[in-house]
């Protein structure tokens, strides 16, 4: 599967109700993921490349993800 973006809307024509509502959808996805992006980017923990041996980067995103996590005061299991 590849990048998923909602459609744009041409100056000429309306969009139909079909693909507002698959827009809806997507826009409702994105809007829960990007702010947790952009608090792993406040973070300072993955906002560069990863310099450390490939191998960790699972164990890294995974201690990550806690924090988030437990930042938002939820228990991820």
């Amino acid at each position: 599967m590849g990048l998923v973006t909602p459609t744009r809307r041409s100056k000429a024509r309306r969009i139909p109700a079909d693909v507002k509502a698959v827009n809806r959808f997507i826009n409702s996805r994105r809007a829960v993921v990007e702010p947790v992006i952009a608090q792993i980017k406040t973070w300072r923990i993955l906002h560069s490349g990863f310099r450390r041996p490939l191998g960790l980067y699972g164990r890294v995103f995974a201690v990550v993800r806690g924090l988030v996590f437990c930042a938002a005061g939820r228990t991820f299991e």
